[in-house]
């Protein structure tokens, strides 16, 4: 359990790393890409990079989607935290504590 906690751990890091390299201004393909074009690059890049890992997947496409939570975009916020508590559902059935996180950021 605990190897597997820590490359979890290690995924989302090296996602979140990746993810932050797109706003870097030496290092971004464009620029001047802000925070909501590096939340639009990440959320379209998460199957593509974590398709074999849901539960890392759920974990990041709730961050993400707290993210445009913050930013005011709602329809984005909620289509992620939807689709993150749905794989966590499927993954720990709905009694899971990953669940009711899931379930907590889609309330708010």
């Amino acid at each position: 359990m605990a190897v597997a906690n820590a490359e979890q751990a290690e995924q989302v890091t090296v996602f979140l790393e990746d993810m932050i390299g797109f706003a870097e201004p030496h290092e971004a393909k464009r620029p001047s890409l802000t925070m909501r074009d590096a939340l639009d690059e990440a959320s379209a890049t998460i199957a593509i990079g974590l398709g074999k890992q849901p539960e890392v997947e759920a974990r990041i496409r709730r961050a993400i989607g707290r993210a445009y939570y913050h930013l005011g975009d709602l329809d984005r916020a909620e289509t992620l935290t939807r689709e993150s508590l749905a794989t966590r559902e499927n993954l720990f059935g709905s009694e899971h504590a990953d669940v009711a996180e899931s379930l907590r950021s889609l309330a708010w």
